[in-house]
């Protein structure tokens, strides 16, 4: 099992380090530590070595619960954001993976808390990131992701159900010059699937066009 994520901005060192403070900070993460590894080895070692920062994130509410779950887990927090230089605008940015971390640990409901920080945690470690995190508002719900420009939520409405509800939408299509039935299914929580029933009208009926009758023989 992986034990980090990670994502690479084309950005200067400086400003992925700030960049990420911000977006930990959007997620419910104060940064605690801080350890510039660059300048413990040049003081401690004498040695040169790239820019890379430690980042200690800790979420207070969080590690409550994981506390109050486990009280040996504190061996393994902070959750540790790594942030390197690997060229003059290519930053890298790790996060630690707090489901593997929590892997050895044999307490169902502290795997569950493991998963909510891990999902925090991706939403910091991603793309996205790029942008200013401070714009994006902490943990948006399943309907406000639905929401997003270009959604179900934005279609016209159906008459099955609201829009958002819209999960296959199946119109009728010509296939070798005949209309075929409409079937639209929805979906609806918990995963049920309804099915509207298809009412056929003069715009999609087919039409047979009788023939000409032959005249009658004379006489």
């Amino acid at each position: 099992m992986p034990y980090y994520f990670a994502t690479t901005l084309p950005v200067a060192f400086d400003e992925a380090v700030q960049r990420t403070t911000d977006a930990l900070k959007a997620e419910g993460f104060g940064v605690i530590t801080q350890i510039d590894v660059r300048a413990t080895f040049k003081d401690k070692l004498g040695i040169d070595f790239r820019d890379y920062r430690i980042l200690g994130a800790c979420n207070p509410s969080l590690a409550h619960e994981a506390l109050q779950l486990e009280d040996k887990v504190g061996a393994m927090l902070p959750c540790n954001v790594v942030v390197q230089a690997l060229g003059p605008r290519q930053t890298e940015v790790a996060a630690i993976d707090p489901v593997a971390s929590m892997h050895a640990i044999d307490n169902p409901q502290l795997k569950l808390a493991a998963a909510q920080v891990q999902a925090r945690l991706k939403r910091v470690v991603e793309p996205a990131i790029a942008a200013d995190p401070r714009s994006r508002p902490v943990s948006p719900s399943p309907r406000e992701r639905r929401s997003a420009p270009g959604d179900a939520d934005e279609a016209p409405e159906q008459g099955y159900g609201s829009a958002s509800d819209a999960a296959l939408d199946l119109t009728s299509r010509q296939v070798g010059g005949f209309a075929q039935p409409e079937a639209i299914a929805t979906m609806s929580a918990p995963m049920s699937i309804r099915t509207q029933p298809y009412a056929p009208t003069a715009g999609n009926a087919v039409v047979a066009t009788p023939k000409a009758r032959p005249p009658a023989p004379p006489g």
